[in-house]
């Protein structure tokens, strides 16, 4: 069947028009939905002539009413209303929102959120009943670090102690729609914890630094300890005697028991 709409504007202002002359409000996309591919608009309706649109689309309509319109009054489809009226369809509906706007908030809510992420690295170590936490504050492990906890959890727990270690880095992925902020931090360390304790059970916590602290809530943990970290102690050694004044004690229990 031949086009008898030559632009891509004249077909979509005679689908609108049929739709209305049918009873069918023609839907019209006013909004993107969230991180979705642009769609396609005819901008251009909005600011045309409607007398030039509403001459070219009644030419349309008459010359082929008897083939396309399949009964429909042409009177109806052909008033001087008819293009106004469907020209005004695209003006937003304060009563009638899409869902994605209903979502905005949301979104902007996400965005907001990802302006406060956050960025660390935690050395976690697993010894002798122990987990040993610390934040690297260049987010590099040192082999002097790691020796030092190995020379600790022995003090605390004996020679024969094993020790485990890994490392958790936030972000956890470089994913857009993920939450980096500090909560979402927060939560997910404590479900590693979670984690390392059903692998390797532990009864405490040592945290090693200020750094740290404000990652592993003490409320998830009955027992946690604070020393120095493990930079601090090598960068003045002197503070190896402050840790053993508080790790001492976990020693004698252990001695004890």
């Amino acid at each position: 069947m031949e086009e008898f709409a030559t632009t891509p504007e004249a077909r979509e202002q005679r689908r609108r028009q049929t739709l209305s002359a049918l009873g069918i409000e023609p839907l019209v996309s006013k909004f993107d939905a969230p991180y979705g591919k642009a769609s396609v608009r005819f901008t251009e309706l909005e600011s045309a002539s409607y007398e030039d649109i509403g001459s070219q689309v009644g030419a349309e309509q008459q010359s082929a009413q008897g083939e396309r319109l399949d009964g429909l009054e042409a009177s109806s489809a052909m008033t001087k209303d008819g293009p106004r009226s469907a020209l005004k369809s695209l003006a937003p509906d304060p009563s009638r929102q899409p869902e994605s706007v209903q979502k905005v908030p949301a979104v902007a809510h996400n965005a907001a959120r990802q302006t406060d992420a956050v960025a660390f690295h935690l050395l976690l170590v697993s010894a002798g009943g122990w987990l040993w936490i610390e934040c690297l504050e260049d987010g590099l492990l040192h082999k002097e670090q790691l020796a030092l906890v190995h020379n600790m959890a022995v003090a605390v727990s004996g020679p024969s102690v094993d020790l485990f270690h890994r490392q958790f880095v936030w972000p956890m992925a470089e994913h857009p729609h993920l939450p980096r902020d500090a909560v979402a931090a927060r939560q997910s360390v404590n479900a590693q914890l979670e984690r390392i304790g059903k692998e390797t059970p532990y009864h405490g916590v040592v945290l090693m630094g200020e750094a740290v602290c404000q990652w592993v809530g003490s409320q998830d943990h009955p027992e946690i300890v604070r020393i120095p970290s493990t930079r601090q102690m090598l960068q003045a050694p002197m503070m190896k005697r402050d840790a053993w004044q508080v790790l001492k004690p976990l020693a004698q229990a252990k001695s004890a028991g």
